[in-house]
């Protein structure tokens, strides 16, 4: 026996058309890699349910039966792409040639995007399952000038799993390219213009930042007339909230003030490795929410903790891209 090796796994994703969601378990078409140092926490749960039947005198728990399979995992990863923007945000459309132009855009319904995760072992006999129809419940971009590179953390919902016995690992090209590192992150405030993002002024001396989109998805058991049964239905993204937490080495309380003040302002994320290379998200209409402003006589430099909350996409084309001369269109969701 051979025993399973976490340096002998891999985990790769499919993206699919807007307007197209699986209506049964399938496998991976095209597998492309999701970025370097992949980790999934895998929670299927089948919902089991107590049997207790009323025809023993015994006091043993006399079994289970199978309620509905609940598939709702979490991903991290270091990125070289950032495709699964779109898929959380909603839409994409994509132009050029090498490097290639991709705009983001919300999507107002709740049907966003999905895709096809693989989650494959290379043991004595490669063994892998698909994961149909995911949607991301949440998506985060994190940012510590304690660890080299970014990360993304992803919680998803799926609707399918395709796990025949010994289902063949897809082939997937080893990612060559560096994953994109903190020091390539900037935030950029506008908190002069009422909400909107006319003039950022870069955030200097950031220790941390997490930004976050979060789509609170509904995903439930569904009936239906096909006999069998035991899926859910397509996940269903309810309010759409953006969320940006900053630890940075305080030289001003303007932060705090805004806190305790109804006013909206606006904000970059905007991750830049070349002309050709970088991404920009910008919400508009947002608030700070919280300032944590500890004072310690005993501390040296003081770091402040701004939660900002709300807000939605910008709608000028530039402030919501990313171009890239790595990926293919193909890598991006495309508007159905």
């Amino acid at each position: 026996m051979v025993k399973y090796i976490n340096k002998r796994t891999q985990i790769a994703f499919e993206q699919v058309a807007t307007g197209s969601y699986p209506t049964t378990d399938a496998a991976m078409g095209t597998a492309r890699a999701i970025g370097h140092n992949v980790k999934h926490t895998v929670n299927d749960d089948q919902s089991k349910i107590e049997r207790m039947p009323c025809t023993s005198n015994t006091r043993n728990q006399k079994g289970f039966y199978k309620g509905v399979l609940e598939l709702k995992n979490t991903l991290e990863w270091e990125p070289i792409h950032f495709a699964l923007f779109a898929n959380v945000i909603g839409q994409c459309t994509t132009t050029g040639s090498d490097p290639y132009t991709h705009v983001i855009a919300e999507e107002p319904d709740p049907d966003i995007p999905p895709f096809n995760i693989e989650h494959a072992w290379q043991g004595t006999t490669p063994e892998a399952r698909v994961y149909n129809g995911c949607c991301i419940d949440a998506l985060s971009l994190i940012m510590d000038k304690n660890q080299p590179a970014l990360k993304c953390s992803m919680d998803y919902h799926a609707t399918y799993l395709h796990n025949p016995d010994a289902l063949a690992v897809e082939s997937l090209t080893e990612p060559t390219k560096q994953p994109y590192y903190w020091h390539e992150m900037r935030v950029l405030l506008d908190i002069a213009n009422a909400g909107a993002y006319t003039a950022g002024a870069e955030l200097t001396e950031l220790q941390k930042a997490e930004f976050k989109v979060m789509n609170n998805l509904i995903t439930e058991p569904r009936g239906g007339q096909t006999a069998g049964g035991g899926f859910n239905s397509r996940p269903q993204a309810q309010t759409r909230m953006y969320e940006l937490a900053l630890d940075w080495d305080k030289s001003n309380d303007d932060y705090y003030d805004l806190a305790l003040s109804d006013t909206e302002i606006a904000y970059q994320i905007y991750v830049y490795r070349s002309a050709n290379d970088y991404l920009k998200l910008t919400i508009e209409n947002a608030q700070i929410m919280t300032v944590q402003d500890p004072m310690d006589a005993e501390g040296d430099i003081a770091v402040d903790t701004i939660m900002i909350k709300g807000g939605q996409l910008d709608t000028t084309s530039t402030n919501r891209q990313a171009i890239d001369s790595f990926n293919k269109e193909a890598e991006w969701m495309a508007d159905s």
